[in-house]
């Protein structure tokens, strides 16, 4: 009878700590995704374009004589005729090496293209 007894004890025993493992489980949350390194490396175009307008006639110039004899003397008119407006515009393309991405030294190449008007 002992035996039996002692049977029962330790097998209500086992159950109840077998109770406390059917806990819910928590979420699951991933981990935050790794930063990414930005780098500058690679090829870049682009385009460019303005347009100037202006009310003067005329602009001032700097480095003039009493006695001005003209350009040819080395010296330039007290005033210079200005356009009224023009535009302008172009394009580049370049081409940027960067050694080990995350330290910022970057080596590269540009062309310039601009547009005559």
């Amino acid at each position: 009878m002992r035996k039996i007894i002692a049977s029962l004890t330790a097998f209500t025993a086992l159950t109840t700590a077998a109770a406390a493992a059917d806990l819910p489980r928590r979420a699951y949350t991933p981990p935050p995704p790794p930063v990414p390194v930005f780098s500058w490396a690679g090829a870049y175009f682009g385009i460019n374009a303005g347009y100037i307008t202006t009310t003067k006639d005329s602009v001032t110039t700097a480095g003039v004589f009493p006695g001005n004899t003209g350009v040819r003397a080395g010296n330039r008119p007290a005033a210079l005729g200005l356009p009224r407006d023009g535009f302008t515009g172009g394009g580049q393309l370049g081409y940027n090496f960067q050694f080990t991405p995350g330290s910022g030294f970057v080596a590269g190449a540009e062309v310039d293209l601009p547009i005559p008007t």
